[in-house]
């Protein structure tokens, strides 16, 4: 494994290609390198986990809201059902 220089505060395509294939290199340091700078700061980082914790939440939300339409729909279906 190879470390970073202590002097440089990012990471880059070559880094992350030590540890995983090119191709998904390459889509890490695309979701990771915020700014499109070419190399992932710590504020891309940063940048990067709220972007992703903002969708996680959205997708939660959806879901969610699917479940309930699901659940109140089905319960509508039954009561029809019984009619």
């Amino acid at each position: 494994m190879s470390r970073l220089p202590l002097r440089r505060q990012h990471v880059t395509l070559e880094d992350l290609q030590a540890f995983l294939p090119a191709d998904k290199a390459a889509a890490a340091l695309a979701t990771l390198d915020v700014d499109r700078d070419g190399a992932v700061s710590l504020h891309d980082m940063r940048d990067a986990v709220l972007q992703v914790c903002s969708r996680l939440l959205r997708l939660v939300c959806l879901v969610s809201f699917h479940n309930c339409i699901a659940s109140t729909l089905r319960a509508a279906a039954k009561e029809t059902a019984d009619l």
